[in-house]
């Protein structure tokens, strides 16, 4: 069995350290594997090069652990202005997949640098055939249906709605 998705990391006040979540979920009975991201990245101004530090240290946290822990790209809108795309990250370090989250980024669907990010983003998830992890919520920041319209010429790749309210 998978879990679904787990956090690490610095979020407002409270920490997450990798170890002692990777601890708390390698003792539940049947879940071989984890997918990861870093909370992290919802620092004000957060550095990519911060993000892939603290992933690259909960990677070797898991080997202690002895669970198998799949990191997934967090993929922050401003990662652009520090001249990080898509593709430069995921050929950076292991991810398996990408999440979103509308709330925590200013995902801005009328701005033309964030399309086109988003273009590229759902071009790449095709190519590689990656899954997409969004967080939704019940309003229009976080529907379900956010992204919607760069996905119609994708033919089929996995998307989990995290939190999803309807």
């Amino acid at each position: 069995m998978v879990d679904s998705h787990v956090h690490i990391g610095q979020f407002e006040n409270i920490s997450y350290p990798a170890e002692a979540v990777f601890t708390a979920v390698a003792h539940e009975e049947d879940i071989e594997s984890i997918l990861f991201s870093s909370t992290t990245s919802c620092r004000e101004d957060i550095r990519y090069t911060e993000i892939e530090q603290e992933l690259k240290d909960a990677l070797a946290a898991a080997e202690t652990c002895a669970i198998r822990a799949e990191p997934l790209l967090w993929f922050v809108p401003d990662y652009i202005r520090q001249g990080v795309s898509v593709e430069s990250a995921m050929g950076s370090f292991p991810y398996t997949g990408i999440k979103l989250h509308p709330r925590a980024h200013c995902w801005d669907l009328t701005d033309e640098k964030i399309i086109a990010l988003v273009h590229e983003l759902f071009a790449y998830v095709d190519t590689h055939t990656l899954s997409v992890l969004k967080h939704t919520g019940d309003d229009k920041v976080e529907s379900p249906h956010k992204f919607s319209n760069f996905l119609a010429h994708i033919p089929m790749f996995d998307l989990f709605l995290h939190m999803a309210g309807l």
